[in-house]
């Protein structure tokens, strides 16, 4: 298929459906997922945005944010300061305690959110398929306590070597983990990646972008709440669109970014890297509806029975 056939949503869907059905969608997920987790669409869940956790962050050192910097520099002056008279561990202790602040991550909370729906029966195992890899770029484990509300054996994926170990679904965090007030998880992950710095040590190969390439590279990859001003994301993209599995003249696109209300500029970013953008009305419906679709698609698809 040409890539002109994205041009209409319910091709895009019947793309990613498939792509489910055979065990071949990964999933990566960003922080504009956990800003737009609000409790049908009347009360915020808690977590803040990136700008709004720096500026937590600041008020709770009460330091003044430096004007004219950006909030990745914003990051980064806040946490060299920082590690000038504390510890890594303190740090973190910082940033863990304003990402969860005014949180409400109990069962009530959370089970009326559409998006976590959504990306719980994305991962949900079933006959109809479900995501082969999961990775977050978050540091909250709002994914893994949603999913063991309903009984699903989800755990986090913290650190570069690790024990396999027998789940339902494995959430791997590149960027860090910080676990939430009585989360049945009690570990943090030994790196955080916060600010530019952290950002530039990512180093090519290292286990976790091995991991990630590999996945990429032999998945139809689904990106939701990324943008293309996440710097490791770009790194990685680049590196795998000429290594993908995937022929650009029969299946058009190896990836495929939801976005809302993206601009033309960012659409013909990700395009050359034959990375396709579906615009959205809205994250709040929108999102949630398209992920649905997909999943229905597949079930679709993969239900041949016949009444009994």
């Amino acid at each position: 298929m040409s890539k002109s056939h994205f041009l209409d949503r319910s091709y895009v869907v019947r793309y990613l459906a498939r792509a489910l059905r055979e065990g071949r969608l990964a999933l990566f997920l960003g922080s504009g997922l956990s800003r737009e987790l609000v409790n049908s669409g009347r009360g915020a869940i808690g977590l803040p945005s990136w700008k709004t956790l720096i500026k937590r962050m600041y008020s709770a050192a009460r330091r003044p944010i430096p004007g004219g910097a950006n909030y990745i520099q914003q990051a980064e002056d806040l946490k060299n300061w920082f590690l000038q008279t504390k510890t890594m561990r303190q740090f973190q202790d910082a940033v863990q305690n304003a990402l969860y602040e005014h949180i409400a991550l109990d069962f009530a909370a959370i089970r009326q959110n559409a998006t976590l729906s959504g990306i719980g029966a994305l991962v949900a195992q079933s006959r109809r398929g479900h995501a082969s890899e999961v990775f977050t770029f978050n540091f909250d484990d709002v994914l893994e306590r949603y999913l063991g509300y309903y009984g699903i054996i989800a755990y986090p994926v913290i650190k570069e070597k690790f024990w396999a170990r027998s789940a339902d679904v494995l959430v791997y965090h590149p960027h860090g983990f910080l676990p939430s007030p009585h989360s049945p998880f009690s570990d943090r992950g030994t790196i955080l990646v916060f600010d530019e710095r952290s950002y530039l040590q990512q180093q090519p190969d290292s286990r976790w972008n091995q991991r990630m390439e590999v996945a990429m590279q032999a998945n139809v990859c689904l990106f939701v709440g990324l943008g293309r001003d996440d710097f490791h994301l770009k790194q990685l993209v680049e590196r795998t669109s000429s290594k993908h599995a995937f022929v650009p003249a029969k299946d058009g696109y190896w990836g495929v970014v939801l976005r809302s209300k993206p601009a033309a500029e960012e659409i013909r970013d990700w395009h050359q890297y034959h990375v396709h953008v579906e615009p959205l009305k809205d994250y709040s419906r929108d999102l949630p509806n398209t992920i649905f679709a997909i999943c229905q698609e597949a079930a679709r698809a993969s239900d041949r029975r016949r009444p009994v």
